[in-house]
């Protein structure tokens, strides 16, 4: 038997030398006394430092057999014999090729080596246990197949090709048993296999940790894959309104334009007319005078007695002619330019009240939940059938059928009204813009985040408590004080007071509207009022 292979047998797995006071534990791993002393001292419990098998034993007594060999192996190493075992002389027999029982166990823990000058009888029964009782044995055999390959051994020790059985928590490290072994007795040091697999456990769970984000990033590309295609949806959708818009503005201004063309040749037209009336009048004038002229220089070529003859009737008629007044220029012969340039852009404008709508709430459909549709110009909405295929953008209301104002306030005085006539089931109010919009809620009121006017079965609610009112306002008007922090709720028809709420406001606030299934109602959804719009002109003081 080959000395490397001796010592396998007859080394303390914890301080990597030949056995001094050898103990052996029930499950047939052994240890110097004093080794495991230490050890569990350190661990703090009386598990196997190799299988982790807990001792039942409160005292271990000493393995004399494997003690008497031990000593008599050193004693050799010591004596400088590297051929043969102490004791050769005296005859231990098969010492050549290998230790009696060699395939069950080292003796040394229920038989004894008696006869030491002739043989280790008990060949079979002499060690038993050897695959239990041997730790490491597939790992400290040189040359096995499960010994660390050359290519790694200069990781653990470049001096030792034994494959290491120990780590140390300290330095998160594989030490080596012969050489670095003793110098982490001040470490928390546990057996490489248990190491191993609590380090692969940790491993598993950032594994699992790994695999679940990458899931969720799997979730969210996908989510980003539908908002873009939607986007293109939503791009050719408002590029489609804006033009409707546009040309509506486009055909008024169009018929604008020409009904002040047409104002403008009218009054061209006229002021001709005029003109040409006038030039006539002037010109029937001017031949008359004419005529009158002539006559009279004719008159004054006469002789005496025929001049003194007609000379009555010239002067009478030339002083009629002379009597009458001279002629003047028609005022206003010329169009009234200032008429119809004047104040142009701003007469156009003030004229376009009568098509232009201002409307002092407008939805935002990225809020809208998919059950929701809401109209072209964004001010009414009403649950829709089937429901719609849109992005779970952060913005949206995925669980409760909701959707929010586009525009938020901070600060000053609001109100807007909405239509609500006889649709059974509606909340109307303010919320915060950190209100959970993908998460279920137990109750809706200000510490969830809202302040609402609802209609539940038809019964008026407050933050759950139910009221009557003595009419079923048609429209309800809200008015927001955020300054003041009050939140109150109107019927417009004669502006009586429901109810207000009092709180003091830390963030954006956003009209908020929810809309149940409409039934028999004839409503089948709600409409924010238009505002009237007024324009006003401030001169100068």
């Amino acid at each position: 038997m080959t000395d490397s292979y001796l010592d396998s047998y007859l080394c303390c797995h914890i301080c990597s030398e030949t056995f001094r006071e050898p103990v052996s534990l029930g499950c047939h791993h052994s240890f110097c006394s004093s080794c495991l002393d230490k050890f569990w001292d350190q661990a703090k419990n009386k598990n196997c430092p190799v299988c982790r098998r807990k001792c039942s034993k409160d005292h271990l007594k000493v393995n004399f057999q494997l003690k008497e060999l031990s000593d008599k192996y050193a004693g050799r190493q010591k004596a400088g014999e590297k051929d043969s075992i102490p004791g050769e002389k005296e005859g231990i027999p098969g010492e050549k090729d290998s230790i009696p029982g060699e395939k069950d166990c080292i003796p040394g823990e229920k038989d004894s080596i008696p006869g030491e000058k002739d043989s280790i009888p008990g060949e079979k029964d002499s060690i038993p246990g050897e695959k239990d009782c041997i730790p490491g044995e597939k790992d400290s055999i040189p040359g096995e197949k499960d010994s660390i390959p050359d290519e790694d051994r200069a990781v653990v020790c470049p001096k030792h090709t034994d494959e290491p059985k120990w780590f140390c928590e300290v330095e998160q490290r594989a030490v080596c048993h012969v050489c670095e072994f003793p110098a982490h007795h001040g470490h928390t040091v546990v057996p490489l296999e248990q190491a191993v697999k609590d380090l692969k456990d940790k491993l598993t769970s950032d594994l699992d940790s790994l695999q679940s984000k990458q899931v969720k990033c799997k979730d969210i590309e996908e989510t980003y894959n539908q908002m873009f295609q939607y986007s293109k949806k939503q791009l050719v959708s408002t590029e489609r309104q804006i033009r409707g818009e546009f040309e509506k503005l486009h055909q008024f201004l169009r018929e604008e334009e020409e009904a002040r063309l047409a104002a403008l040749r009218k009054e061209e037209e006229e002021k001709g007319k005029m003109i040409a009336r006038e030039m006539k009048h002037i010109q029937d004038q001017i031949s008359s005078l004419t005529e009158n002229i002539t006559a009279v220089e004719q008159e004054l070529q006469k002789r005496d007695v025929p001049f003194l003859k007609s000379y009555k009737h010239t002067q009478t008629f030339s002083r009629a002619q002379d009597t009458l007044p001279d002629p003047q220029l028609v005022s206003g012969a010329l169009i009234d330019v200032a008429k119809h340039l004047g104040n142009l852009q701003f007469r156009v404008w003030e004229k376009m009240q009568g098509i232009v709508k201002y409307t002092p709430v407008i939805l935002d459909p990225n809020t809208a939940n998919n059950c929701l549709s809401l109209s072209d110009d964004l001010t009414s909405v009403s649950q829709t059938d089937p429901i719609q295929q849109l992005p779970d953008n952060p913005e949206r209301n995925t669980i409760y059928i909701t959707v929010l104002s586009s525009e938020g306030f901070s600060s000053g005085k609001y109100s807007w009204e909405v239509e609500v006539g006889d649709h059974p089931q509606w909340y109307i109010g303010v919320a915060k813009e950190s209100i959970k919009r993908q998460e279920k809620v137990k109750y809706f009121n200000p510490e969830f985040g809202v302040w609402l006017l609802m209609l539940r079965s038809g019964k008026y609610q407050i933050i759950g408590k139910t009221f009557t009112l003595k009419r079923r306002p048609q429209r309800i008007r809200v008015q927001l004080d955020y300054d003041r922090g009050e939140v109150s709720f109107y019927d417009p028809k004669d502006m009586t007071h429901i109810y207000t709420f009092r709180d003091t406001f830390t963030e954006r606030l956003y009209p908020y509207f929810f809309i149940g299934k409409v039934g028999d109602a004839d409503n089948t959804g709600i409409q924010i009022c238009q505002s009237e719009v007024s324009l006003t002109v401030k001169s100068f003081q």
